[in-house]
């Protein structure tokens, strides 16, 4: 078994962030690895947390262009586009799994 100095066990709000912020001199970090496949950084990272996230700033951005009158601004109806709101899921679920598999 290799020795490490720090191992990170899961990749929640905490896992995470201590294994991006850990000390360069303690590299590498023994990385995470999701019961489920072959994934990096388990449920929050890959089906939980950060997907979710995303998803909830898109619904929030819904919610604020719907309530734009009641602050003097005038738009139109606006749309959801699930293609997009899903390609924006991804893309941040993309950058923080690549994050995460570079500890």
């Amino acid at each position: 078994m290799p020795d490490f100095d720090l191992t990170v066990i899961g990749s929640g709000p905490g896992g995470y962030v201590a294994a991006i912020h850990q000390p360069p001199a303690w590299a590498p970090a023994w990385p995470s690895w999701s019961k489920d496949a072959d994934e990096w950084g388990g449920t929050c990272l890959n089906h939980g947390c950060i997907p979710t996230k995303t998803l909830v700033q898109c619904a929030e951005v819904l919610h604020t262009v719907r309530r734009a009158r009641e602050y003097g601004v005038s738009v139109a109806e606006p749309a959801v586009d699930w293609a997009r709101c899903r390609a924006a899921r991804t893309g941040s679920w993309a950058a923080c799994a690549g994050a995460c598999r570079g500890c």
